[in-house]
């Protein structure tokens, strides 16, 4: 018996020429010595004698057709012509069926063939990349269509047999050809071979179409097995998913759908059937869809968070918030809901609420990008815009998006920063990344305007009241609607002694918004610097009639009460500021010049100290003098300050220290400090010199006595730090940096002395925080992100330490496998990291 292909007619099957079903399909006799292999035999239609019906005919009450209506209701298929007769034995169509799915399979496209109507879908797409129209008379072409036919027909037949218990029909003489037919129960005949050819030859219709056809016909004549319905409706949610995943939203769409009316129990079908409607913009259909997931599968997490989405983008975020909730109660672990209720309630200002749903959404993802950004605004919304600042820095170097700086910004302004403002904004547009353009062109109209802010507050604090006037001037020229920036403007007018003109611009002011108590204060500093204090008065009265409570009119009313010494009710407003803060520094310094001029030495020696106990450098140096001098005016009446002759011999004393003569400059500072005994400064230059001569003791009391002197001096306590450090006092070090900090919260320095000393007193988790705020204030920098993992593994918070590094340093796909191998090689790697290793070596 010899092998010969039933489509190409070819005895060899290694022939070039033959499709190769002779070695998968049939066997048969080869003829009685052929001349030549017989010619590939034409393409035939069904025999009259059993025509199959395309599309079985429905009768019009819905009852099933006989097997002769069906018949009847195909069109007349041509006669078939006369081939000789063959002894064909049964074909396997569900093993053709599978030589087509391993073909599209993993050795082939990645097609997945899986038995459902689904799968007709992707067979369309596949013919469509195959197939051109073909000519069936062209016999280049002729293999390559009757193994489209044999393969795709069997396939779909198999579709059939199994959605609908039917069975193959073979007619023994043609099934080589597009005869082979299905017969299911009811009498429908599906002629699957002759569906694939139409649609290659004639442009018939695609194979989807014919199925539907199919269906509707079958569901009328025989309803589906409920588990087979079951059955093709997750078959169709697999289908649906790969479609979804591929783009193909409108084919994923039938899937689903269908899907759905064979099992409308599915969730898997009601949920893809969602987000495809919602791909393609239908929100409502979408939701009905998600309801009915939700309704079907109430246990499902994703389907409840699914519909939250939808809810939010139609505007019910009542219904929103209860769905993330429901989801949030199934999948406890889940941050993203977290942070996601924390937003809406964020919106309605509910400050207390989202903040708690934002610190559990960190606590499940301590890299939770979202849940920073979130706080950092309900943060801002608070009022609190420091805390918010170190969020939005969080959220910047988790997700690299630039935006923040611009949030940063706003509460830099906030702060009254308008240099640190600038900064943020210069930063973002330098990479603004994907930001929105309107973002971009905002900001670039922001920066010049914070720029001349920063310009002005610098020219206030060197003491230049035209620079000022003139930056503010600038401002206002850019962005004319900026009330706060024309009053500044009004008071900056009255510091250059223009004070008719400032005068004017407040009253503009003024008319503009009668209760504005700010700007009715602002006019009354004005008159008090030309020295009209009775008019100053009177403002200050009509803004606390406006503001009762306002701090900052209170303290200038109390300059003006001081000024024309109206002691009596300078004493009653000092008593109001000391019962709402008793560290009032300015209210203790105008209160003891009250208590001085009514004779009471020794309240007003108490108040005096207590004003340099809780002194700040905003306050004027004069008041510091002044107040150090009445006190040693009662506790030594016999000492008589003098500080230009004290001015002197530290004229002297810096010129021996430029020479490295600190002998002699120490003696010269300590004839200053014998003409001014009140000046912290002189002691501070003296420390330095006794420092240098390694008489390190002295120097430690000198500065000691500074800060008695002036608590608040930034020299006093760098150079206190610096000695304590320098002779490896880490824990006095520690104390003094905090209170250095204090006053210089922005210097990265200090913030890495206080880390260092910190890591080597053992106390690693502080170490870790104080490296935090270095990494804040130097985002981007890695060698800050091993320090700090370092500390936190010598901490005993290996877990943190492997999150963070593996945030930092390796790409997405790796952080978990990281995670889960570097656990006990984390603290080895770090050792031998040398730029970590050599940060804190100065400290060892």
């Amino acid at each position: 018996m010899a092998l010969k292909c039933p489509i190409c007619g070819s005895d060899n099957p290694d022939d070039a020429a033959c499709c190769g079903l002779c070695q998968v399909v049939l066997r048969r006799e080869a003829p009685a010595a052929p001349a030549e292999p017989a010619p590939p035999a034409a393409p035939a239609e069904p025999a009259p004698r059993a025509p199959p019906a395309e599309t079985p005919a429905v009768p019009p009450s819905g009852g099933a057709p006989s097997r002769e209506g069906a018949a009847e209701a195909q069109p007349e298929a041509a006669p078939a012509p006369e081939a000789p007769a063959k002894r064909v034995e049964p074909v396997d169509f569900a093993a053709r069926a599978e030589d087509l799915a391993g073909h599209l399979g993993e050795a082939g496209r990645g097609i997945l063939l899986d038995y459902s109507a689904a799968s007709l879908i992707l067979l369309d797409d596949w013919l469509d990349g195959q197939w051109e129209k073909a000519d069936a008379r062209d016999p280049a072409s002729k293999g390559r269509l009757d193994y489209h036919v044999w393969h795709v027909g069997c396939y779909a037949g198999e579709i059939a047999c199994r959605a609908f218990e039917g069975a193959w029909q073979q007619n023994p003489e043609d099934c080589g050809q597009s005869i082979v037919a299905f017969a299911g129960a009811g009498g429908a005949t599906v002629p699957p071979f002759l569906w694939v050819r139409n649609r290659l030859t004639a442009g018939g219709s695609r194979l989807w179409d014919r199925w539907q056809e199919l269906r509707h016909t079958m569901l009328v004549t025989i309803p589906p097995v409920p588990e087979h319905g079951a059955r093709d409706g997750e078959a169709l949610g697999r289908q649906g998913a790969s479609m979804l995943s591929a783009g193909k939203v409108e084919a994923a769409l039938k899937v689903y759908r269908l899907g759905t009316e064979l099992d409308a129990r599915f969730a898997g079908c009601w949920a893809g059937l969602g987000e495809c409607q919602s791909r393609l913009g239908r929100p409502s259909e979408a939701l009905a869809a998600l309801d009915k997931a939700v309704a079907a599968d109430p246990r499902s997490a994703p389907y409840w968070s699914s519909r939250a989405g939808l809810l939010l983008a139609a505007g019910r975020k009542d219904e929103a918030r209860e769905s993330l909730a429901r989801a949030a109660d199934l999948d406890p672990k889940d941050a993203s809901l977290c942070w996601r209720q924390a937003d809406i309630l964020r919106e309605r200002r509910a400050w207390d609420e989202s903040l708690k749903l934002y610190g559990r959404a960190l606590e499940l993802d301590a890299g939770c990008g979202q849940a920073f950004r979130g706080r950092g605004d309900c943060l801002a919304g608070m009022g609190r815009h420091e805390d918010a600042i170190k969020d939005y820095a969080d959220y910047r170097t988790r997700t690299g998006d630039q935006t923040a700086l611009l949030s940063v910004a706003f509460c830099e302004e906030r702060l009254d920063r308008p240099a640190a403002a600038a900064e943020a904004l210069a930063q973002f547009l330098k990479d603004p990344g994907k930001a929105d353009p309107a973002k971009v062109a905002e900001a670039g109209r922001k920066l010049p305007v914070f720029e001349a802010l920063a310009a002005a507050e610098a020219a206030a604090a060197a003491g230049k009241p035209s620079e000022v006037v003139e930056a503010y001037r600038k401002v206002l020229a850019l962005d004319p609607s900026r009330k706060e920036t024309k009053r500044r403007l009004g008071e900056s007018l009255g510091a250059a002694k223009l004070f008719d003109e400032a005068i004017q611009v407040l009253d503009e002011l003024l008319a503009a918004d009668p209760l504005d108590s700010q700007t009715e204060c602002s006019k009354g500093v004005v008159y008090a610097q030309a020295g009209r204090l009775d008019d100053a008065r009177a403002c200050f009265d009509r803004s606390l009639s406006l503001a009762p409570k306002d701090l900052r009119t209170q303290k200038r009313k109390a300059i003006c009460l001081d000024q024309l010494k109206d002691d009596g009710a300078l004493g009653r407003l000092c008593g109001e500021l000391l019962a709402g803060d008793p560290a009032c520094a300015e209210a203790w310094y105008l209160k003891g010049m009250a208590e001085k001029r009514a004779g009471r030495a020794a309240e007003s020696l108490a108040c005096f100290k207590k004003f340099l106990e809780h002194y700040r450098p905003d306050i004027p140096e004069a008041w510091r003098h002044a107040a150090g001098q009445e006190i040693w005016a009662i506790e030594r009446p016999d000492l008589k300050p003098n500080p230009e002759a004290a001015k002197e011999w530290v004229v002297k004393a810096l010129a021996f220290a430029k020479r490295q003569a600190f002998a002699e400059a120490a003696a010269c500072y300590a004839k200053a400090i014998e003409r001014d005994p009140l000046d912290a400064d002189h002691r501070v230059g003296q420390s330095a010199c006794l420092a240098s001569l390694g008489r390190h003791e002295e120097a430690l009391a000198g500065l000691a006595k500074a800060l008695e002197l002036n608590p608040a001096s930034v020299p006093a306590l760098s150079a206190q730090v610096s000695m304590l450090m320098s002779l490896k006092r880490w824990t006095q070090a520690v104390t003094a940096l905090e209170r250095l900090l204090a006053r210089v919260p922005k210097e990265e320095k200090l913030w890495r002395d206080k880390a260092g000393c910190l890591y080597v007193l053992g106390r690693y988790d502080e170490a870790a925080k104080a490296w935090e705020e270095v990494a804040r204030l130097l985002p981007g920098n890695r060698m800050l992100v091993m320090v700090r993992a370092l500390c936190l593994d010598r901490a005993g918070r290996t877990d943190e330490a492997v999150a963070l590094m593996s945030e930092a340093f390796l790409d997405r796909a790796f952080r978990e496998q990281f995670k889960k191998t570097a656990k006990v090689e984390i603290g080895p790697y770090l050792e031998k990291a040398s730029p970590a290793i050599n940060e804190l070596m100065r400290y060892l």
